[in-house]
């Protein structure tokens, strides 16, 4: 299949060395925000301080949900993001940085995770690697892939979901559980996950 399509879509290599090119300075200067980012012990805005509260919250145990109070800010999301943050980073005192370093590890796993969807999916390498440069390059100003919000954590495991899918067409029950508790906690990252569990339940029941 992978000769068909290099047969009917001919590229040029220097046309694909520059696709690539230009597609890595996104995952350059990525990493180059990301390290920036985890080494400056700086809040620098007023959305990185309220999810730097609710993480700190939830490393705590203090109540997620409910009405604000002196002590405590309600929660917005669903509350895995927060409590894999919080409780990291209690074991650096809720230095901003270590929260930081959770969102960019599981940033960093989004870029694998998709490279491994698109080189299963085409069998390109090459193909993998500018779409994991554009997908880096996505609203890169709000530096998602290292500030502390739900929407990495959220999108690894979706991500993975779908890898695990991909990876095992014939959804051995393994799979389809794996996958599933992904789904599940896709959504219990962030709330609008609820719409990638309909979709994979959708898919199974189609596949099946």
């Amino acid at each position: 299949m992978k000769q068909d399509v290099e047969k009917t879509l001919p590229i040029n290599p220097w046309a694909k060395a520059l696709a690539i090119i230009l597609a890595l300075v996104h995952l350059v200067l990525a990493g180059y925000v990301i390290e920036n980012q985890l080494t400056r012990n700086v809040i620098l805005g007023s959305s990185e301080c309220a999810h730097a509260q609710f993480a700190y919250e939830a490393g705590q145990g203090l109540p997620l949900y409910g009405d604000f109070d002196i002590h405590c800010q309600p929660l917005h999301y669903t509350p895995l993001t927060f409590q894999l943050v919080g409780w990291f980073s209690r074991l650096w005192n809720y230095d901003i940085r270590a929260m930081r370093f959770v969102i960019a590890f599981f940033a960093t796993g989004c870029f694998v995770l998709l490279w491994s969807i698109i080189r299963r999916l085409s069998g390109q390498s090459w193909l993998a690697w500018v779409g994991v440069g554009l997908f880096s390059g996505i609203d890169v100003d709000t530096h998602w892939f290292v500030a502390i919000d739900p929407n990495v954590i959220h999108v690894f495991f979706a991500l993975l979901a779908v890898f695990l899918f991909i990876r095992d067409p014939d959804l051995k029950w393994r799979t389809v559980i794996l996958g599933t508790l992904c789904l599940f906690a896709s959504y219990w990252s962030k709330h609008t996950g609820l719409g990638y569990v309909a979709a994979g339940v959708f898919y199974l029941l189609v596949r099946d």
